[in-house]
């Protein structure tokens, strides 16, 4: 709250206490008066017209003269704004205060009434009464009271263009009527008001007092009826201003004034007030705590005075003098927010940015920044609105474009002729980026003052046409009847071409031709829900459905939802299916539209998230679903099968089918074709391989036009109304006579390792169309492997040895496909046993036991095993039967050995297992080395060396010596390694040695020869 610096107030005339006291009730009684004149007219001061209009006529109208309603234009329309009529009632401390109907008690200090009077049957409305739809006012007549009233002045009142009833005013003093327009100005003395009787003098509850005729006022509260004689003895006081009351109250009945003792006294007190020092734009006033800035004659709030340079003087107000100013400042009003020095103007009661705007010479109002940008947090920043009120007309100054306000929104208006031509309308002058930017973010929320589409919700009539519609996603949709929306509700008159060429673009796009994608739908009155995909509507069964933050629904007119894309301007803004190429996501799966038919498979990225029932129950044509998705393309769409990158063959809608076509050339090169997945279309040919039957097709180049039956064609003549719908196609493209050939015969089956080769003959028929490819099903799996026209088998692989298998083949050509031929004989696939794993072996001093796993025959049985023994000698084999797993080897000599382990089936025998070393360390001794000789004479020396270690110690050597002597042995212990035989007789000699251990005697060593002479 800002540091306020006290000021002098307005001059005070004071002429005692009650002089006082009726001068204040005036002032609230007159200010209650002139809002409600105000609000029904809704005459808004403008600065500008679309032409200068004609002078305004000043004079006083005599009394009794007569003036032609059709003289007089009507009023501005209030657009279906509801007001309130506040009453002044004594309040707890004594004075007079304004309240709401609502508040009001029976200590009513007096004044004076109106009422609404139906027709020729005079009766008194309900107290308080709401009025829905635009609210004209219209002077009917101005004559002179039969029964002394003075000038009685009579005001139609009409709603929504039916007459509602008439305001009466009579003892009208100084009045003045302007022939433009049926308005009282602010500051204009009306004078005294009288009212009417009703012809059973009873108030809206029944109650009665035998109200006299023009002799009196009343009026009817919850307490009964209160009532005051001698009427004249009422001020009337000039007063600068009114305010405009919040949208959401309601109308009712007003009592103005303060009774005083005579009407000299009444005419000092309205001349005392009239001489009040009015306030200025741009004075700082003190009221109820809190300081604002006058600006267009209203109180702008300050929120703090950095902007202003410091503490600025302030003039503290009433209650009463707070309530003299206007509740929203003059329509034109300039305002620059400080600090930041952005330019505003007024439209409408809201602060539109003016960036571009010059002012010109019109002063403009600094205002506290926060003042705009904060409208509407509390009550101190009400007197701004966020958006212009609805039906307000703007116009950009260097172009003159001009435009209505519709939702918040501006929308383009290109001809006035509705509203009685330009100079009909009053309107503000703002900048082009007024309109172009408008709720356009950044800025500080600036262009915030305008929607860039009317809100969600909106209604809006056509002005000429009088069409009604509603904005839902943007898009306009016609409203048939008020009855499921509980009546008329407030709409706001907008330029018909503005409907009719929503979404054209340029200055028509504020509204869209189609709602937003995504936008959901209620038809009113119904549980039914639909989301926008497309442009069209597709039925949702819940809205358990929609992702998290889905839009909430707008209710709608069912008519639009259940007609949507029939013929009809009205119904122009909603299609009967999606528009081609639109994708749309069910259960997580996205699908893509062509011809009004979902096609699953691509991408999800732009999905509308819809009702997976939607598509379940394509080509359902009742209630809700309402046909807005097909079971099949329409007859005549293209889609061009498109995997990523890659881009495929195209197909065309047939009869509920999709024809691959081979080429393009000769059917405007297939323009508009939709991508979609080639899995898509392959899935959805082999459920509909063939057109539905009644089909017409028309084959180019030959020109042909035949219509499908169940297994052939029936040519039509090119004239006929089946020519006409025929759907183009290649010759080719489907052959109607031709059919698909027999199966294939002769099927065979090889088995093989985890494979088999199937072979066949050639179809007996073909059909009368080349065999374009074969088709092998393996069984169990149902496996189909595709093959070309020349093939006459195929090997088949990946088959699970050990399990039997059965083969069929089927033929094609360009008429279908044959049946599957008969299966082939069962066959299972068998390999080469499979490699033994390492065998175990344990050894216990000369033997060896080896074991090993069963093994693996892979798809046959292992018939026996073979162990291999391996060793310094050389290799031993050993066949052992399938049934044991295991063989001991014994007495191996010491060394090393090998072992591995094959199995053995019909096929042959695997590939060996990993090998097996153990090693025998106690054995009989290793040969000694030849020995040496050393012959001196007869002697002979020989000499050995001992074998290597053999696990077992040496006890004794043998020496073996063949000669003429024949051959004899010599034991030598095993401590020595040489023996001399002395003596020896001449003749040739062979010494061998052989060692001796625990386990045995080696085997001899070579032999070493000497010859003695």
């Amino acid at each position: 709250m800002p540091t306020e610096t006290p000021a002098a107030g307005p001059p005070s005339r004071s002429t005692g206490p009650a002089r006082a006291l009726a001068k204040a009730i005036l002032a609230a009684s007159l200010a209650t008066l002139l809002v409600a004149t105000a609000l029904v007219a809704l005459a808004l001061v403008a600065p500008e017209r679309f032409a200068p209009a004609t002078p305004d006529s000043t004079s006083e109208t005599d009394a009794g003269t007569q003036i032609d309603p059709a003289d007089l234009e009507p009023a501005a329309a209030a657009g279906g704004v509801r007001v309130a009529v506040l009453m002044p009632f004594a309040s707890a401390s004594g004075r007079t205060g304004l309240v709401r109907p609502a508040d009001h008690t029976p200590a009513l200090l007096g004044g004076f009434s109106w009422d609404l009077h139906k027709g020729d049957n005079a009766a008194v409305y309900a107290n308080f009464r709401s009025f829905d739809g635009p609210v004209t006012l219209k002077v009917a007549r101005i004559a002179s009271n039969n029964n002394g009233a003075g000038t009685m002045l009579t005001l139609d009142v009409r709603v929504g263009g039916t007459l509602l009833g008439q305001i009466r005013y009579g003892h009208l003093r100084n009045l003045q009527v302007t022939t433009s327009t049926p308005e009282f100005s602010p500051g204009r003395l009306l004078g005294y008001l009288a009212t009417g009787r009703t012809p059973d003098n009873r108030c809206a509850d029944g109650t009665a007092d035998g109200w006299p005729y023009s002799s009196s006022w009343r009026v009817c509260t919850e307490s009964g009826i209160h009532t005051h004689t001698d009427f004249q003895k009422a001020c009337w006081a000039r007063f600068p201003t009114y305010a405009v009351l919040p949208a959401d109250t309601a109308i009712g009945m007003m009592s103005t004034a303060y009774p005083v003792a005579t009407n000299t006294e009444c005419d000092a007190a309205e001349l005392d007030y009239v001489n009040t020092d009015p306030v200025a734009d741009g004075d700082f006033v003190t009221y109820g705590g809190h300081t604002y800035r006058v600006a267009g004659g209203a109180p702008i709030y300050v929120s703090s005075w950095a902007g202003f340079g410091g503490a600025q003087p302030t003039t503290a107000y009433t209650r009463e003098q707070f309530g003299t100013l206007r509740r929203y400042p003059v329509e034109g009003t300039f305002l620059r927010g400080v600090p930041s020095n952005r330019l505003f103007r007024v439209v409408g009661n809201s602060p539109l940015h003016v960036p571009d705007l010059d002012p010109g010479s019109a002063p403009v109002t600094d205002v506290d920044d926060a003042a705009i940008d904060r409208i509407g947090a509390d009550h101190m920043y009400d007197h701004l609105t966020a958006l212009p009120a609805e039906g307000t007309f703007i116009r950009t100054a260097r172009r003159g474009s001009v435009y209505v306000v519709a939702g918040g929104a501006p929308v383009y208006v290109s001809t006035l002729d509705p509203w009685g031509g330009s100079g009909s309308i009053t309107f503000t002058n703002v900048g082009e980026q007024t309109v172009t930017n408008a709720g356009v973010a950044g800025l500080s929320g600036a262009w915030q003052h305008l929607r860039a589409v009317p809100a969600e919700g909106t209604f809006l009539i056509g002005k000429a046409g009088g069409g009604v519609y509603r904005v839902a996603g943007g898009s306009p949709q016609w409203v048939d009847s008020w009855t499921p929306f509980g009546g008329r509700q407030p709409t706001t008159a907008v330029d018909d071409a503005a409907i009719a060429r929503a979404g054209s673009g340029g200055s028509y796009d504020r509204l869209s031709a189609y709602p937003a994608p995504g936008t959901v739908l209620r038809a009113v009155g119904t549980d039914r829900l639909y989301r926008v995909a497309g442009d069209a509507p597709l039925h949702v069964t819940s809205a358990s459905v929609l992702e998290a933050g889905a839009p909430a629904a707008v209710d709608v007119s069912a008519a639009v939802l259940d007609r949507a894309g029939q013929p009809g301007g009205n119904l122009a803004h909603l299609r009967a299916q999606p528009v081609d190429g639109t994708v749309v996501t069910a259960g997580g799966t996205p699908y893509v539209f062509a011809g009004g038919a979902a096609l699953a498979g691509g991408s999800a990225t732009g999905a509308v998230r819809v009702d997976a029932a939607a598509l379940q129950r394509a080509g359902e044509t009742a209630q809700p679903w309402g046909g807005h998705v097909l079971g099949a393309p329409r007859d005549g769409t293209y889609v061009r099968t498109s995997d990523g990158a890659t881009t495929g063959s195209v197909a065309r809608a047939a009869g509920g089918t999709l024809l691959t076509l081979s080429s393009c050339e000769a059917l405007d090169g297939c323009a508009g074709a939709v991508a979609v997945p080639e899995s898509s279309v392959l899935a959805f040919q082999a459920a509909r391989p063939r057109p539905a039957t009644g089909t017409p097709l028309r084959f180019v180049p030959s020109g042909r036009t035949v219509t499908v039956t169940d297994e052939r064609c029936l040519d039509v003549a090119p004239t006929s109304p089946e020519a006409a719908a025929a759907v183009a196609v290649n010759d080719g493209d489907f052959y109607c006579d031709e059919t698909a050939p027999a199966a294939p015969g002769d099927v065979r089956a090889v088995r093989g390792d985890r494979s088999a080769v199937v072979s066949w003959s050639t179809p007996s028929d073909d059909g009368g169309l080349p065999v374009t490819g074969y088709a092998v099903t393996t069984s169990p799996g149902d496996v189909v492997t595709e093959v070309g026209p020349e093939a006459r088998s195929l090997r088949l692989d990946g088959l699970v040895n050990g399990t039997a298998y059965t083969f069929t083949v089927t033929a094609t050509n360009d008429a279908g496909t044959s049946e599957p031929s008969a299966p082939s004989t069962a066959v299972v696939p068998a390999g080469r046993a499979l490699p033994m794993a390492q065998p175990y072996a344990r050894v216990v001093e000369d033997d060896v036991t080896l074991a090993w796993l069963p093994g693996d025959g892979n798809g046959e049985p292992v018939t026996q095993y073979v162990v291999r023994r391996g060793s310094s000698s050389g290799n031993t084999y050993v066949v052992v039967p399938a049934d044991r797993d295991r063989i001991v080897v014994e007495n191996l000599p010491r060394g090393t050995y090998t072992f591995t382990v094959y199995a053995t089936t019909v096929l042959g025998n695997s590939l060996a297992s990993p090998v097996r070393t153990v090693t025998v360390t106690a054995g009989v001794p290793a040969a000694p080395a030849r020995p040496t000789t050393v012959v001196k004479g007869a002697n002979v020396t020989l000499s050995w060396t001992p074998p290597p270690a053999s696990g077992s110690t040496i006890t004794e050597y043998v020496v073996r010596r063949v000669g003429p002597d024949g051959s004899r042995y010599w034991p030598v212990p095993g401590a020595n390694s040489s023996l001399t035989f002395r003596g020896v007789a001449p003749g040739t000699y062979a010494f061998t040695v052989y060692a001796r251990n625990g386990i045995g005697t080696s085997t001899p060593s070579a032999a070493a020869r000497v010859t003695l002479r």
